[in-house]
């Protein structure tokens, strides 16, 4: 899974507004959708789990291209196939 260091916790982020999730997930989204930083999405009742997904997808985009960029090459293989083409590049291959 991605993994939010937590020196990136007080980044600012935007959070899309329409909600894409189903169930559980979709409740906890529509409470911190109007987060404006990583740390405000966990203090809303998001969780690590919810950033990370919700980054790879592209729900959240943190506004520092580089700390966005470097969220999303702590991906795990599985996710990998979510990333822009320009990152993958960048990920060591895979089971190294």
């Amino acid at each position: 899974m991605v993994r939010v260091a937590d020196q990136h916790l007080p980044q600012r982020c935007h959070v899309q507004q329409d909600n894409p999730k189903k169930g559980a997930s979709a409740d906890r989204y529509d409470t911190y959708k109007h987060a404006r930083t990583l740390q405000e999405i966990l203090d809303l009742g998001g969780s690590r789990g919810d950033i990370a997904n919700d980054v790879v997808r592209g729900y959240i985009v943190v506004d520092d291209p580089e700390v966005h960029e470097a969220i999303l090459l702590t991906a795990n293989e599985s996710e990998r196939k979510r990333l822009p083409q320009h990152l993958q590049a960048k990920l060591p291959p895979a089971g190294e």
